[in-house]
This record gives structure tokens, sequence and C-alpha cells, in this order.
């Protein structure tokens, strides 16, 4: 639960730089939840954009840190956007603005008088942890245990090591987290047994080598001179 403490200092926050935004971040107080420590001001979200965005009713689209949901187009995109709409909806939320992005968006630590938003995201399992910080250790570990308990994108609806749909067709392509690297794999191939689908990140199931070509994928490294259908 949040509780309200007195403010030492009133006004307008603002830290030079990227690190820090502050015109989110005033206050006559601060609310502590947790462990956290966040202005009184709140907000409301009215759109909701996908599982790790929304947009207040003062026009401010806000982005979640520590957290990335798939695209909308992928597998869990629209389970994300509804568990944040769940976790968001109808309640003040509290913003620690870390900085504003290439995308005019507030990069945020956000808050509901339960707790941190993207906690309880990755607590989901609709999304996936993406930083590497030892401050954030805590948020790491419960994004690894929604892995191990195989909920949300991390289930058999999104995380495949067999095709569920079509079992012929068994060429694993992997999008390597958007890097580029878009390489696929078949029965024959050094790793295969070893490679995932992962569908929330644009990973895929193809029939046949052609079929993966088509779409940018190049045969993996591992799979020499084999050939498949």
């Amino acid at each position: 639960m949040a509780k309200k403490v007195k403010s030492t200092s009133r006004g307008k926050k603002i830290i030079a730089g990227t690190l820090v935004t502050a015109a989110i971040a005033a206050s006559a107080g601060w609310w502590v939840i947790g462990k956290n420590k966040v202005p009184v001001s709140s907000y409301v979200a009215t759109v909701v954009v996908d599982g790790d965005t929304f947009v207040t009713k003062e026009d401010q689209i806000i982005r979640l840190t520590s957290i990335n949901a798939p695209e909308m187009e992928r597998c869990g995109g629209k389970e994300a956007q509804k568990e944040l709409e769940r976790i968001i909806s109808g309640k003040p939320l509290y913003l620690k603005v870390l900085f504003r992005d290439i995308y005019n968006r507030l990069v945020a630590d956000v808050f509901t008088p339960e707790g941190s938003v993207s906690e309880k995201m990755l607590t989901s399992g609709w999304v996936y942890y993406y930083r590497r910080t030892e401050s954030e250790s805590d948020l790491k570990t419960i994004g690894e245990r929604a892995r191990e308990a195989k909920i949300g994108i991390y289930g058999s609806k999104c995380t495949q090591t067999k095709n569920p749909v079509n079992p012929e067709c068994v060429v694993k392509a992997n999008d390597a987290l958007g890097s580029g690297n878009k390489q696929y794999h078949f029965p024959g191939c050094g790793q295969y047994a070893n490679t995932t689908v992962q569908l929330y990140l644009g990973d895929a199931w193809f029939c046949t080598e052609t079929e993966a070509k088509k779409a940018g994928y190049t045969k993996g490294t591992d799979c020499f001179d084999k050939k498949w259908r």
C-alpha cells in the first residue's frame, strides 16, 4: 500500500542531461510505495497502446522502463496489452521519469498504489525483462521466474520447439531480437535441437527452405551443405 510522507522541497526538480526528465515529476510531496519514493502527482491512462506503452489524459506518451512487450501483431501482443489495461485502468499512476526517448516518449518507472507496474507485468509473463543492471536484479529475477514457470509468452503458445499447428513444417527461423541476423535451421543442422521458436520475438516456422529464404532468412552455418525440401 502507498502512504504519504512529507517533502522537504517544493516545485519542479529539473536535472540536466538525458538521464532524468522532471517535467512530469513536480510535486508538493511524495508517496512511498514499497521501497520506492515517487512524486505524489498522479496521472490517469486514457489509451493503452500495447503492453509497455500508454497515453495519459495530459497526452503524455509513457513507456514503461525495464520491460519489453511483444509487438501487437506478434504472439502475446494483445494479451500483454489487455494485462496492462487490467493493471492500470482507473487507477492513479505515479511516475518516476528517467528520460525522454527518441520517439518523444517519457520512459518511466510507473506505480499504482499497489506497487510497480513493470513488476506486475513481468509477473504475468506477458512481457520480458530487457535491461542488465544490478539495481534491477529483482525485476530480472521476476522475469526469470515467469520463464521457468512457462507462463505468458513463455508458454507453448508463443515459445515452441515443435510446430503445434503444422507438424510437417519443421524449419525453425530466428529473428535474433531484430538484429538483422535472421537464420533458419532444419533437422540435421547442428543446433536444430537447441533452437527455440520464440514467436513473440518474431521467430517463425516454415515448411521449406525456399519459404524461409523468401522471408529474408539465411541458412544457419551449422547446416553446412545439407538441404531441406
